[in-house]
């Protein structure tokens, strides 16, 4: 991606993406498009506007038409926990929902229809979207299911080496760049607040800068160990990035993907769960005993982020908290800044009633 758009380029886009009325945010991004030199470092960017104005113009005809009962409509997904879309070919996709979803669901079935299920394991599940994948697929349903991807927290490839690749060829078309965790960016608007950046010093100050030139003033900010200011330019332009998983007999060097081997139900999920920053947590209460379903917190949380997680106003009151973790910690008491690990037990105590409730 750029990095050297004219001044006049970036004020046209910091207007498109705060632009809500589809109408005027057609007509700046076309705008934008005109306004910067076409060259070899901007292909990237060209075609990504491309698909951007296309698809805001088919979302615009659609709402003329008043096609309430689109296809579209049809392959919507509601996002209820922690997501994964799961690519591949349908009869691959198959096979994975008979070994891994608990239950089947047809080639047939996959290609008419999201289909949507959970991966479940010591209390945590994680719902996993099937996407089909084949190069006949209409421009219309690619956009569809690259949409499904879009929103989940992270990718699971199926096939063999090749296939992999052309689908990670197929996701970049459609703005959607494979990512390892240390190359991550993600970059969420916010309404107030300023910037907040997560990254290592030596780029958040360029970080800093590349934003306000593009006239970002609010917005939460992530950017991995490995992720450089082109990357952190793409997220501006709306590149989505999303961690991803495939199985070992399919590895190739040539993808940023964290390889795991064929594995159950159990191992898989923990691999998801790793891999897109979280860890699982469980409360424990001294009369009740420890908590069936554990909280996903994000990796780093400290026990106060835990009695935050709980309830807000549980964390103004933190006391302190037990800990029990295997083979360290059984019942120890630990401050509001101890950073908890993947299958922590714990108990949050306030400073006046004692005992914090654990749901």
């Amino acid at each position: 991606m750029p990095t050297n758009l004219p001044e006049k380029s970036k004020a046209i886009w910091a207007k498109a993406i705060a632009e809500r009325d589809p109408e005027k945010k057609l007509q700046l991004l076309r705008e934008f498009y005109s306004s910067f030199p076409k060259h070899k470092s901007t292909e990237k960017l060209e075609v990504a506007i491309k698909k951007q104005i296309s698809s805001l113009e088919e979302k615009i005809e659609k709402a003329k038409k008043k096609k309430t009962g689109s296809s579209q409509l049809k392959w919507s997904v509601k996002k209820e926990e922690l997501q994964v879309a799961v690519i591949g070919m349908p009869e691959i996709l198959s096979d994975f929902s008979s070994k891994y979803l608990g239950r089947f669901f047809s080639k047939y079935e996959v290609l008419e229809r999201p289909c949507v299920s959970t991966i479940t394991s010591e209390g945590t599940s994680v719902q996993a979207v099937l996407v089909p994948y084949s190069v006949s697929m209409s421009e219309q349903k690619q956009r569809m299911l690259s949409s499904i991807v879009r929103n989940a927290d992270g990718v699971i490839l199926l096939g063999d080496n090749a296939s992999i690749k052309e689908i990670a060829e197929w996701l970049e078309d459609n703005n959607i760049h494979l990512s390892s965790r240390e190359s991550f960016v993600s970059l969420e608007p916010s309404s107030s607040g300023g910037i907040r950046i997560v990254a290592r010093k030596e780029i958040e100050r360029d970080a800093r800068q590349l934003l306000s030139s593009y006239g970002i003033k609010n917005a939460v900010v992530f950017i991995g160990n490995k992720a450089s200011l082109d990357d952190l330019e793409a997220a501006i332009f709306q590149k989505t990035f999303k961690t991803c998983l495939a199985f070992k007999e399919a590895a190739s060097s040539e993808l940023p993907i964290e390889y795991i081997d064929s594995a159950d139900r159990h191992t898989l999920l923990e691999c998801i769960v790793n891999s897109l920053g979280y860890m699982r947590i469980f409360t424990r209460d001294p009369t009740e005993g420890i908590a069936q379903k554990p909280i996903l917190m994000k990796q780093g949380s400290t026990a106060l982020d835990l009695a935050r997680e709980i309830h807000k106003e549980l964390a103004l009151e933190f006391g302190y908290a037990r800990i029990w973790r295997h083979g360290e910690y059984s019942g120890e008491r630990v401050g509001r800044d101890f950073v908890l690990k993947d299958m922590d037990v714990v108990e949050v105590h306030t400073r006046l009633a004692g005992l914090l409730p654990s749901s």
